[in-house]
């Protein structure tokens, strides 16, 4: 076993290997995945002398290589995103300083969610065969080469006075095997290169126009916007070839009759420097709309990254995400 940055990368996803001493409500690190040169199977760490530590690169696992299962016993799932700021659940800011004395500051909460699957003791890992709806009106998508895509949108539109994503949705829904597992592992954002061809086939429902530059082959893969008063800040992360994969430690029991349904915590007040209002009022530009890998002298910026387990340019210290959790 080799530790790098205070992390373990001997096994590509066995959790207990990094994970022990956790209860099931702690998360995990999130991952930086380069998708273009990490080959499938194995771990590369970029590792080299007086150079600050970083995560270890784990690579993305197309759904094709899950192992085929008898489809007979999957069964279905439904997986929550319990968005929170803190201990209350995320509501529309009404943009008042009683609001922001809460930290009650967003009005549009987006992200898209690839691969999410669930890991036994073993380590293999089992895709959730996601439902699809007519039209993908329920903003769940599979593309040819059998990524599972979700978009999630916490906020009802109106709230941002925004018609690019009319439905409110924080939950995705499919069919799992029967079994024990022991955690669950997703991919945040799209799992494409920016300019790639394949943005093009992403249905028109997963597509806001407002989110990133989706036409422009650009899109964001998470988008946050936040008020202090009258002021508004944007925070997203651009598609890139660097990809966030989160892997959560569960013990969980799939079996027909039972509840089938498993609630993650989602708690964005982890990504505030100190006070929300001064937070939103200090959020730099850098973590607007740009395709450049962000660097930690924006510090604002490089907080809400770290928490998310966004990819930060030569970080300083190994950060692990701090949003994401089991409940």
């Amino acid at each position: 076993m080799k530790f790098v940055a205070g992390m373990c990368v001997g096994l590509a996803f066995v959790v207990t290997a990094c994970g022990s001493g956790s209860d099931s409500n702690s998360p995990t690190n999130a991952q930086t995945v380069d998708s273009v040169t990490a080959p499938v199977g194995t771990v590369a760490v970029p590792v080299a002398d007086a150079t600050p530590a970083v995560p270890p690169v784990l690579p993305v696992s197309p759904i094709t290589e899950v192992e085929e299962l008898d489809r007979s016993v999957l069964e279905q799932l439904k997986v929550k995103f319990q968005a929170r700021v803190g201990q209350a659940d995320l509501r529309c800011s009404a943009r008042t300083a009683e609001d922001a004395a809460l930290e009650q500051v967003f009005t549009d909460v987006r992200m898209f969610v690839t691969n999410l699957s669930l890991i036994d003791a073993s380590g293999k890992e089992f895709a959730l065969d996601l439902d699809i709806a007519p039209n993908f009106a329920n903003l769940q998508y599979k593309d040819q080469v059998g990524h599972n895509i979700a978009l999630l949108n916490f906020l009802d539109p109106d709230c941002a006075s925004s018609d690019g994503t009319d439905t409110v949705k924080s939950a995705i829904s499919g069919r799992l095997p029967q079994g024990s597992y022991t955690a669950l592992k997703f991919q945040i954002g799209l799992p494409y290169l920016p300019y790639a061809d394949e943005l093009t086939s992403v249905p028109a429902s997963l597509a806001p126009s407002d989110m990133g530059w989706m036409w422009e082959h650009l899109p964001a893969d998470i988008q946050i916007e936040m008020y202090a008063g009258r002021t508004k800040k944007m925070l997203n992360s651009l598609i890139s070839k660097d990809k966030t994969v989160v892997v959560l430690p569960l013990s969980y029991e799939h079996r027909a009759g039972s509840v089938r349904e498993l609630t993650l915590g989602m708690d964005l007040g982890k990504i505030f420097s100190g006070n929300a209002e001064a937070f939103v009022r200090g959020l730099e530009n850098a973590c607007n709309n740009s395709n450049k890998k962000l660097a930690e002298t924006s510090v604002n910026c490089a907080q809400a990254y770290r928490a998310l387990g966004l990819p930060l340019s030569n970080p300083k210290q190994p950060y692990e995400q701090t949003v994401f959790s089991v409940r």
